[in-house]
């Protein structure tokens, strides 16, 4: 997706839903009218962003439409994300995943919405994952590699919600969700190129770094588990303990945005890094599994308001 191209509307309308398949070319006409006119308008209600009534109910009855699905609707930009990111030769490609909330609580009349939040509010739950080439100083968006849209059954005390969404209710765990993103791209180029899975701390699962090595990608997660792993030196230890006797190996100034009514700040950070070997878990399904090679990388401010640990797998 170039940036530049948006300020034609309607020739990006074209770009985004040309190539849709929703079983009547009207269908795809109607669809890059609305898109155009929602992208003009991207804040307001359907009823103020359409030019009059007629133009209102056509949209609802195009949302309407069985082959009107989210899938096919999101088809063309991602097919297009994907192949500019196989074209990018050379360059690390960042897939950055992170899940959105959408929140519908105060919307009682919508039916099919799950849990969110602490469980007491209702809505769905959007995984996004954002290709980006990280160009220093001015990163280039390539677009949306993927986007799967899911429900909650039951909140955080198991209990049920009626009228859910069988087709996005999620029958296995959530976090799967990593892999199946990757998963859905597919496998990285054999070129020279780097493809990285990038995720938070709800990516700190073994199969999904397994998995994404397994499709030729790298990936890079936030730690949550304290793993078991083998150090350098052959002897096994705890991936957190091992990770904050690091000595500093490099320093990086970084300005935070100001916050809560705190202004923006400057911070020094330390940085340092070591190869290592990520054991698998003692239960569970991946228990048998080989071990993965990684480099673990901890970043952290002198005064403590900041540690960062993190893994690279390879």
């Amino acid at each position: 997706m170039k940036l530049k191209n948006f300020r034609n509307l309607n020739a990006w309308a074209v770009e985004q839903w040309g190539d849709t398949e929703l079983g009547d070319s009207r269908r795809t006409d109607r669809a890059i009218a609305v898109g155009a006119a929602i992208a003009a308008n991207p804040e307001a209600s359907l009823p103020n962003i359409m030019s009059g009534w007629n133009e209102v109910r056509a949209a609802y009855r195009l949302f309407a439409e069985e082959e009107v699905t989210h899938s096919e609707l999101i088809k063309p930009h991602t097919t297009a994300t994907k192949a500019i990111a196989k074209n990018s030769s050379g360059s690390v490609v960042l897939f950055i995943q992170d899940t959105s909330e959408l929140d519908y609580t105060s919307a009682r009349n919508i039916k099919g919405l799950g849990h969110i939040g602490d469980g007491k509010g209702r809505g769905i739950m959007l995984h996004n994952c954002l290709a980006v080439v990280p160009v220093p100083g001015n990163p280039e968006i390539l677009g949306l590699a993927g986007q799967i849209p899911w429900v909650r059954g039951s909140d955080s005390q198991n209990q049920k919600i009626e009228n859910i969404s069988q087709e996005l209710l999620r029958s296995e765990s959530e976090g799967e969700i990593w892999s199946q993103m990757v998963e859905s791209i597919g496998e990285a180029p054999q070129l020279d190129s780097m493809w990285v899975s990038v995720g938070d701390r709800g990516s700190d699962i073994f199969s999904y770094i397994r998995r994404v090595i397994g499709l030729r990608w790298h990936c890079l997660l936030r730690v949550t588990q304290n793993r078991v792993i083998t150090k350098p030196d052959g002897t096994k230890g705890y991936l957190k303990a091992f990770a904050r006797a690091l000595s500093p190996m490099s320093t990086k100034t970084l300005v935070l945005r100001g916050r809560n009514g705190e202004p923006k700040r400057c911070v020094d950070l330390q940085v340092a890094w070591s190869a290592l070997t990520i054991q698998p878990p003692t239960t569970g399904s991946e228990r048998k599994q080989q071990p993965i090679d990684g480099w673990c990388i901890r970043v952290w401010e002198e005064s403590g308001e900041m540690d960062v640990d993190s893994i690279r797998g390879d």
